[in-house]
């Protein structure tokens, strides 16, 4: 592929990790097409990077935002809650949604959890892309039984999923090893009172893609929002050889292009 000319820009937040910061890509000056792609929870937009590249030598704008609380560390996040984490969504989308003549939103993990619920918000919304959505969560069952004793006895809860070796990438890119407990209760709040209740009311087309060894979220996940969509323009991929990354492994040529596809067929 010939790389066409495009602009890459960050926006500066002090305090957030530098790999962490929010950036846009503008690919030119017509105005057609903007994916806004938000990360999930405890996440950053670094784990957006490759797809966004993808989608601009695609010919397509985007702009890839920082939840608020996010990119600093888990004092910082314990600050936020979910009302925090939606609005800086819901600010992106009001501030180029009358801009462009067509505008996705692409959300990961938690961040699908936010795009669902912005796109009910904003009917001009052209469609979305919900990868490895926040529903149902591995070990759920224990988790939600813990949740109260935990908010007594211990302040963070440590991603039992993440290696040794992994954990100083991660902070490297603004991602968080540990979560405050208060967060966690927040998160699934979120999930029970807007997701769950919701995901009826969405009217625009949508791509939901998860893969079958996620070991965050179960990929049930999406197949209850899958069936619970009363949208008649809906897909659904569950997809073998991959995990709660999803944007940079095996598949990644798979996904990145039928997410393009997507795109193309609903501009």
């Amino acid at each position: 592929m010939v790389k066409k000319e495009w602009r890459k820009d960050f926006k500066i937040i002090p305090g957030v990790a530098d790999r962490a910061q929010p950036f846009e890509i503008i690919t030119s000056d017509r105005k057609k097409t903007l994916v806004i792609m938000v990360h999930g929870f405890t996440g950053s937009p670094y784990i957006m990077k490759h797809l966004a590249e993808f989608l601009a030598e695609s010919g397509f704008d985007v702009k890839a935002i920082l939840l608020a609380g996010h990119g600093r560390n888990p004092k910082a996040l314990g600050k936020t809650n979910h009302k925090d984490w939606y609005q800086s969504a819901d600010d992106a989308v009001t501030a180029d949604v009358d801009k462009y003549e067509n505008v996705f939103l692409l959300g990961h993990s938690f961040g699908a959890n936010m795009s669902i619920h912005a796109a009910i918000k904003h009917p001009k919304i052209k469609g979305l892309i919900s990868l490895g959505i926040s529903i149902s969560i591995i070990d759920e069952v224990w988790i939600r039984l813990l949740l109260p004793l935990a908010r007594i006895f211990k302040r963070q809860y440590k991603k039992r999923w993440v290696k040794k070796e992994a954990a100083e990438r991660l902070h490297a890119t603004g991602r968080y090893t540990h979560i405050p407990i208060r967060n966690i209760v927040q998160f699934y709040s979120f999930i029970d009172n807007y997701t769950k209740k919701e995901i009826h009311k969405l009217k625009c087309p949508i791509l939901v893609m998860h893969s079958r060894e996620d070991e965050v979220s179960h990929p049930r996940g999406s197949e209850f929002l899958f069936k619970n969509l009363t949208v008649d323009d809906k897909e659904l991929f569950v997809l073998d050889k991959n995990n709660h990354g999803l944007l940079h492994k095996t598949r990644r040529d798979f996904v990145f292009n039928k997410i393009v596809d997507f795109i193309k067929k609903h501009s």
